[in-house]
């Protein structure tokens, strides 16, 4: 696996491949490394839900995440206290890209 891009919150990191597949470790208690669970992942982890696109842009925030598609799609997960993931449905964290 070759990294092109690293992108780091406060204590979660993104990776992006030369492919474009996303990989996440950290602490997760707010979903933040995207895997669906907020169990904290010590070695980068490909995140399954953005498998199938090709990724060109990664950026955490300090508990959430932001990742652009080729095509144009935009994913969010993390932390949404305060609707960071833009979901407008109270969920506190969301743990999967959408």
């Amino acid at each position: 696996i070759v990294i092109k891009s690293i992108e780091c919150g406060a204590f979660h990191n993104l990776a992006l491949d030369i492919n474009g597949k996303v990989y996440s470790w950290g602490f997760n208690y707010d979903g933040q490394c995207g895997d669906g669970s907020v169990d904290n992942i010590k070695i980068p982890k490909l995140i399954k839900e953005l498998k199938y696109c090709e990724i060109v842009y990664i950026k955490c925030g300090y508990h959430h995440n932001y990742c652009k598609s080729k095509e144009g799609l935009h994913f969010m997960f993390g932390k949404n206290q305060h609707n960071e993931c833009i979901t407008d449905d109270n969920k506190i964290y969301v743990s999967k890209p959408f």
